[in-house]
């Protein structure tokens, strides 16, 4: 005959909350994937934009967004501005 364990003893045993059990994700709200949207569009077309222009622009379309707001959106969507880079490491072809 098998033993049960209870879920208490079980969350104990592997060091977890027991909270995790009733945790319910929220998904992204409807407003949230609008603005989505036309911050993807606005990339597509301007991809050097960053967050305080990229917030213009959306402000410009109608949108009431701050620039912290666009900013964890941008880091969502996992898309961020494209600019030039130093190139500290590259040696001058002079010197070598």
């Amino acid at each position: 005959m098998r033993k049960i364990i209870s879920i208490t003893r079980q969350y104990v045993l592997l060091n977890v909350n027991r909270s995790s059990l009733y945790y319910e994700k929220r998904g992204i709200k409807e407003e949230d994937l609008k603005i989505m949207r036309a911050m993807d569009e606005q990339y597509l077309k301007t991809p050097f934009y960053g967050r305080r222009r990229m917030t213009m622009a959306l402000r410009v379309k109608g949108f009431r967004v701050s620039e912290k707001k666009v900013a964890r959106l941008m880091k969502k969507m996992g898309i961020s501005e494209i600019y030039p880079t130093p190139r500290t490491s590259v040696p001058d072809k002079n010197q070598m």
